[in-house]
């Protein structure tokens, strides 16, 4: 169902069809094979469309009949249609509140630097640069992707449709506006005049795989293969020094600039069998990696390498095996990173060091995870940066070093996936389950205004009209930290689509605009908040090394 452009040969932009479950959780079974009807109409057609439930139940949700047909324009443009036929009565729309039916236009080099012009359907336009900035327009009626050479390719939506703009991405979903009743139809046209006539092809572009072998894989991963990169790597890691960064670039501490190929390991693969590390280590080396990111370790079980009661304490199986897989890849060149944490929890050894454990375990007693409110809880962070520093502190019995001392290790990531509004959708549940913590955040936060405004007036004019009526700099519930708007809330700096903070010198860092140091004790490293408030940066006044 999806469309490729092609200038000469080579393709210009694409238009992907998507069909997405209400939720966004998911995705449809699409496994039937496009046929040409007669006129050239090229038709894609599957009975009963149905979607995974998603990842926390089995079975399938209801389904419908899906048909496309594409065909040439007399114009010289191209049209696709979209008739759905629904089992059930169906909401179709943004997958927010229906099942979505979209065709999207990504971020292609053809299009870079240019505008899309769109206009609605009361007759309303605006001309915005491409890729579009995040948002949503409703009873989209046409849009117009200029190049930035002036070439114009125009969208027309019969009938008027629904784009939602995120990830340099232009989504446009069907977006009826009532339910589609069991049986009946409902229709979406695309049609797209490019800025010459184009030729459309309706069969499908096979490649020929008569001559192509069967590639077999044999876990050989020795030195001396022709296409081994195991000689580009320097060995050993960290023999020119800290890492650091000039201007765009990644050097040493000696001036020698690198460039990292990356790749990932998680959870306890990092305390493997020496054997299977070196296996892991040698299958790096030859395809060229020279970094690997050590992720989700300060946890216990399949999860990490820490015991169960204390998350200060390194399993005693489990360390000296991540020891010994750092020094073998140090050996071959491979420099590692550290992301320890990735929805943490607290443990029994915890209760004495945070302030409210109680409220933490009444909210989650079987992790006690407390992803999302570390962001609003100093404590929380504080112990994060000891668990951190604990492990740079210690010495690996197999290097000889401690890790705060061993150049190998490139960078170490505190903070991974979690913000203010990663798991609490603009604080709907946060204040809910953490009304402690909650109440210590917000009056943080208006002790930061009042410092700063020092009066009610000048708090509400530096704001101006986006100011919301009613809060006041009083700490409490009334207090001006966040305020509530269709239902949910939203931080005092939001804007209109309420999860994106606008003006970020009243975000989260308000209260944080200092560095907090982290590894005091190592002698090696900082800890410093970037301007959303989460931490960022890693420096060591001893080495240079950031």
């Amino acid at each position: 169902m999806s469309l490729i452009a092609l200038r000469g040969e080579a393709p210009a932009f694409e238009l992907e069809a998507r069909v997405i479950p209400k939720g966004w959780m998911g995705k449809a079974h699409l496994d039937q094979r496009p046929r040409v009807e007669k006129g050239g109409t090229r038709v894609y057609e599957q009975k009963d469309v149905s979607f995974e439930a998603g990842r926390d139940s089995k079975g399938k949700r209801g389904g419908f009949d899906l048909r496309c047909e594409t065909a040439q324009t007399a114009s010289g443009g191209v049209s696709v249609k979209f008739i759905a036929r629904p089992q059930t009565d169906m909401q179709y729309g943004m997958p927010n509140d229906g099942v979505g039916i979209s065709m999207v236009i990504g971020m292609h080099t053809y299009l870079a630097g240019g505008s899309c012009a769109i206009e609605t359907a009361d007759g309303k336009s605006a001309e915005h640069p491409y890729p579009l900035p995040r948002g949503s327009c409703p009873g989209v009626k046409t849009a117009v992707l200029k190049t930035a050479r002036g070439e114009a390719t125009r969208l027309v939506f019969d009938p008027p449709l629904y784009i939602h703009a995120d990830h340099s991405e232009m989504r446009m979903f069907a977006n009826p506006k009532e339910v589609t009743p069991a049986g009946a139809e409902m229709t979406q046209t695309f049609v797209v005049q490019p800025p010459q006539a184009a030729a459309f092809e309706p069969e499908n572009r096979w490649t020929d795989t008569s001559a192509w072998f069967a590639y077999e894989k044999t876990g050989d991963f020795s030195p001396g293969s022709v296409i081994g990169c195991e000689d580009w790597l320097e060995k050993p890691a960290g023999k020119h020094g800290w890492l650091k960064t000039d201007t765009d670039d990644f050097v040493f501490a000696d001036g020698t600039k690198i460039k990292f190929f990356g790749t990932n390991i998680s959870w306890d693969d990092m305390a493997c069998p020496r054997e299977q590390a070196d296996l892991c280590n040698d299958k790096w080396a030859k395809h060229g990696v020279n970094l690997v990111r050590l992720h989700k370790f300060i946890d216990h079980g399949w999860a990490g390498i820490m015991t169960e009661q204390d998350h200060m304490i390194p399993d005693p199986e489990k360390i000296p095996l991540f020891d010994y897989y750092h020094a073998s890849a140090k050996k071959r060149g491979i420099y590692l990173g550290w992301s320890p944490v990735f929805t943490w929890g607290l443990t029994p050894a915890d209760k004495t060091r945070v302030k409210y454990y109680d409220e933490i375990e009444k909210n989650d007693p079987k992790k006690r995870g407390v992803i999302g409110v570390t962001n609003i809880a100093p404590d929380l962070q504080d112990l994060l940066i000891k668990q951190v520093s604990a492990m740079l502190s210690r010495k690996n019995e197999v290097t000889g070093l401690r890790y705060a001392d061993d150049p190998a290790l490139a960078y170490v990531e505190l903070h991974n996936e979690d913000d203010i509004f990663f798991p609490f959708d603009n604080y709907v549940k946060m204040e809910k389950a953490y009304p402690k913590y909650f109440a210590d955040y917000q009056a943080r936060f208006v002790a930061y205004l009042k410092d700063k405004y020092k009066t009610q007036e000048a708090l509400e004019k530096a704001w101006g009209a986006s100011y919301p009526k009613g809060k006041t700099l009083a700490a409490g519930k009334g207090g001006c930290q966040v305020f509530k708007k269709d239902g949910k809330y939203h931080l005092l700096a939001a804007n209109e689509w309420g999860d994106m903070i606008e003006r970020t010198t009243d975000a989260l860092h308000g209260p944080y605009r200092n560095p907090r140091l982290a590894f005091a004790q190592t002698g090696q490293a900082g800890i410093f908040a970037d301007a959303a408030g989460q931490y960022r940066a890693v420096t060591s006044t001893a080495t240079g090394r950031k």
